[in-house]
């Protein structure tokens, strides 16, 4: 059960498309690091905005204040996914540039299998 591979041409062909669209994400990602700049100073004054609602309804809000902390730090906390998108990018970019097929390679027993990231070589045991 062989697959299709792809010709020198068409590989070449693609690479323009794809680099294009790399390129965009890479701006998308650039455009959300400028947004998330601002997210400390926002998220401050809507956390100030919803604890003094909280003390004008009165009563015991202990609980409710590390629960509307708990809410806003996980919706603050953009860098990590970024930073996974930037590996991304990255991680495609070299991989447009290498050499040999990419995509699902085969097993020593003949069975597709997913191509590991570049980023995974150098995680996996036994790889230097």
């Amino acid at each position: 059960m062989g697959g299709r591979e792809s010709s020198p041409s068409q590989t070449a062909a693609a690479a323009p498309v794809l680099s294009g669209l790399i390129d965009r994400i890479e701006a998308q990602v650039a455009a959300a690091e400028v947004e998330a700049q601002a997210q400390p100073v926002l998220l401050k004054e809507r956390f100030a905005k919803r604890m003094a609602e909280l003390v004008d309804r009165g009563g015991d809000i202990n609980e409710r204040i590390v629960q509307e902390a708990a809410v806003m730090a996980g919706r603050a906390d953009v860098r990590e996914e970024l930073d996974r998108l930037t590996s991304h990018v990255q991680a495609a970019r070299t991989l447009l540039v290498a050499d040999g097929s990419v995509g699902r390679r085969r097993g020593s027993g003949g069975e597709l299998r997913p191509s590991p990231a570049p980023w995974e070589y150098r995680a996996r045991p036994g790889r230097t």
